[in-house]
């Protein structure tokens, strides 16, 4: 059970490139805590798998994570609330991945190589 309460959020963005061209079918990975500031990693393996007794506050309804392709105008969303925080990182933030995969055809570089990359969005003021 939470022990403080949020309005939904709706998260969104636009992925460009560095020509601010929009990337379609780019794959946008978010995670981040519950309002209590527990974390459930989408890894399998993560430290903060559900069956750890440090996280047996899971609560069940709340996904933790999710993930969305963006559109032809590189535009994704996520419909979510604002994270909680807890004593080692004590500001709301989410976390993120960005992936591609290209082919020849379609705009990359033709080598197969997959791009990929993440980090925090997060604000310093929590109210």
């Amino acid at each position: 059970v939470t022990t403080t309460s949020s309005s939904p959020l709706l998260f969104r963005g636009t992925l460009l490139n560095q020509y601010d061209n929009a990337i379609e079918g780019a794959m946008i990975q978010l995670w981040q805590t519950d309002l209590d500031g527990n974390y459930l990693h989408p890894h399998p393996g993560a430290a903060t798998s559900p069956k750890s007794p440090e996280h047996s506050s899971i609560i069940n309804d709340f996904q933790y994570f999710g993930t969305d392709a963006t559109n032809i105008n590189g535009n994704f969303e996520f419909l979510t609330y604002r994270p909680g925080i807890y004593p080692n990182r004590p500001f709301s933030h989410f976390h993120f991945m960005v992936w591609l995969d290209y082919d020849a055809g379609d705009g990359g570089d033709g080598n197969g190589d997959n791009g990929g990359g993440g980090g925090d969005a997060g604000g310093g003021d929590d109210n």
